[in-house]
């Protein structure tokens, strides 16, 4: 269901004919719905979250499929990747209601039907808002919180974990083909076209590096992380997923999925197999120890 970009493109074109040194062009959100969850037999919660100064983040509540009187195992909140919105990334998670675990996803500032202006400082703050609005619900056991990002929202979790884990209970952080730092993703997109391979120290300078993931997992403790990396991501290199690794502190896993293509990891039923034992073992039962 994820309709796939060439990310190459998207991050060369803007910096070689704009070159403003703005994180924010790793942003490229697409306005209208191509789906909705009840289209795949989901039954969904529209939901609006106001921010701190008064902006509307729209997202999905899936809940967990769970006899009436049982709760869900836990409450998964997506951060999606860099392009287009929910309605194409609902396929890393439509999966889990049916395994029991509630989710949650949203479009950040200018995305779907989320307003306002894009930006990476406010997509990290926006986290805190939602865990929030989460947190709050009845249906949502607050112990029992699991970030899951994939790509630029790997990206966005590590920051926002690192900022706001004081104020939430998070069971576990997964990141899944995400890259280590946003000058490096950025030298590296620079040197694959002939157009821009001489500027790619100067142009990456450009890029701000008050968000580097690998720097935001050194600040991360207490909380188990999963990074989950295919060796055969077309758009971003294994060798970012060993070194977000080895930034993070324990308690750490890393899964390298065998010709794994980006985003590649809830495609495969061996994988979501794996990752509900990981959520049992690690996000669930230690919380009831």
């Amino acid at each position: 269901m994820h309709l796939k970009r060439n990310f190459s493109l998207l991050i060369i074109l803007p910096i070689l004919f704009f070159s403003i040194g703005c994180t924010n062009l790793f942003f490229y959100p697409m306005k209208e719905h191509v789906l909705s969850p009840d289209r795949i037999g989901l039954a969904y919660e529209n939901v609006y979250i106001e921010t701190d100064d008064n902006i509307k983040l729209h997202g999905w509540f899936l809940r967990a499929q769970r006899a009436p009187n049982e709760t869900a195992k836990a409450t998964i909140l997506l951060l999606h990747g860099n392009a287009e919105n929910i309605s194409t990334h609902i396929g890393a998670v439509y999966w889990l209601p049916q395994e029991g675990f509630n989710v949650f996803l949203y479009d950040y500032r200018g995305y779907g039907k989320s307003e306002g202006e894009l930006g990476v400082d406010t997509a990290i703050s926006d986290v805190s808002n939602v865990l929030a609005h989460i947190s709050k619900r009845d249906d949502v056991d607050s112990s029992k919180l699991i970030i899951f990002g994939q790509s630029l929202g790997a990206a966005i979790a590590a920051n926002a974990v690192a900022k706001y884990q004081t104020e939430n209970n998070i069971s576990a952080l997964i990141l899944e083909s995400g890259f280590s730092d946003f000058r490096k993703i950025a030298r590296e997109k620079l040197n694959e076209s002939w157009l821009t391979w001489a500027f790619q120290w100067p142009l990456s300078l450009t890029i701000t590096n008050n968000y580097s993931p690998e720097n935001a997992l050194s600040h991360i403790s207490g909380i188990p992380i999963l990074i989950i990396h295919g060796n055969a991501d077309e758009v971003i290199p294994l060798k970012h997923g060993r070194l977000l690794y080895e930034s993070a502190s324990e308690p750490k896993d890393l899964w390298i999925i065998p010709d794994g293509k980006h985003t590649a990891a809830t495609t495969q039923k061996s994988y979501r197999t794996k990752l509900i034992k990981y959520f049992d073992e690690t996000a669930i039962n230690n919380k009831s120890d």
